[in-house]
């Protein structure tokens, strides 16, 4: 899992404010190795996560993982507006401190838990999506999902 790790490490680099990088950038920033941090994105360049300019060599996001950022914010939004309806009193005053990764964690709970689960998320500072969903106990589905 390390190896993942490294990847979505590298892969999350794209997703600040800077359109592109080149490997020494990237490993400055994660600290890891050149070679590493190449062969990584060229994996992600073959599957079209990343595109590399070939006269700069630097890389750049390519439309597949657009659409998955694209998706996390329009997550992100539904969500901030259910938790409008649902959450009450000082919790309600708290969605800004959501973030993103706690917000698709918190997609899957039932209108039931949703008040509950939302201020242990916050209070325990759980930030990883795995672990959000995790805690839920009566799943709401998303059908519309693509």
């Amino acid at each position: 899992m390390k190896s993942l790790d490294a990847a979505l490490t590298l892969l999350s680099q794209f997703m600040s404010s800077d359109p592109d990088f080149g490997v020494g950038e990237l490993s400055e920033r994660t600290g890891m190795p050149k070679s590493q941090v190449s062969k990584i994105l060229s994996t992600f360049r073959r599957h079209g996560f990343l595109i590399q300019d070939p006269q700069t060599r630097r890389y750049k996001v390519d439309a597949r993982a657009f659409a998955l950022g694209v998706q996390d914010r329009v997550i992100r939004l539904e969500e901030r507006l259910r938790l409008e309806g649902a959450l009450t009193g000082d919790l309600r005053a708290r969605i800004g401190d959501f973030t993103t990764e706690q917000l698709i964690g918190l997609r899957f709970a039932s209108d039931a838990e949703l008040e509950e689960l939302a201020g242990r998320v916050l209070a325990e500072g759980i930030s990883d999506r795995k672990a959000v969903k995790a805690m839920v106990k009566a799943w709401r589905p998303d059908h519309q999902r693509i």
